[in-house]
């Protein structure tokens, strides 16, 4: 992964289910999202070239981040096109199932949290503040699911993976 460039250790872009351009928005904000399976970007995209959804970035269980939708483009993630229009998505690929918690292993949180720094720092959000420039499926769906799940204020991850994504963009 290229940091500062926004280059991903793997392409695998989508030929539907995403939108060309952003409609005239500008990115403002990361939405996070837990892909309720354990895989990386190819897996994602074989979801999504039968489900009309997308995600900018997914971060497979070792940390390797693949890269589905161009960031110039609209993922169709967050079930709200407002929302879509103005943010870079991100997947986080779970290391266990629903019997085991839906758990995140280390180096996806790491590689997460590294990407959302990068992602503020290219696109000028400023420094990762929950709620703010790093908002929650949860949240832009409207209470519609769980997703990031772990990852979302209250929840285990939310504030090491927020902390760690501050001390990135410090960098």
């Amino acid at each position: 992964m290229d940091w500062y460039n926004l280059e991903p250790d793997k392409y695998n872009l989508l030929t539907r289910h995403y939108t060309p351009g952003r409609g005239g928005a500008r990115i403002e904000f990361v939405t996070l999202h837990h892909m309720a399976m354990v895989g990386d970007v190819d897996a994602c995209v074989r979801v999504w070239k039968d489900r009309p959804a997308s995600a900018h970035y997914a971060i497979s269980p070792t940390g390797h981040i693949g890269q589905a939708v161009n960031d110039k483009d609209t993922a169709w993630s967050n079930a709200n096109a407002y929302s879509n229009a103005r943010s870079i998505s991100i997947e986080h690929s779970n290391s266990a199932g629903a019997a085991q918690d839906w758990p995140i292993s280390p180096a996806t949180l790491e590689a997460g949290a590294h990407l959302v720094a990068a992602i503020c720092c290219y696109y000028d959000l400023g420094r990762p503040v929950s709620g703010r420039n790093v908002r929650f499926h949860s949240h832009e769906s409207g209470g519609a699911t769980a997703c990031p799940y772990h990852l979302r204020p209250g929840h285990k991850y939310h504030d090491g993976y927020m902390a760690r994504s501050q001390w990135w963009y410090d960098q």
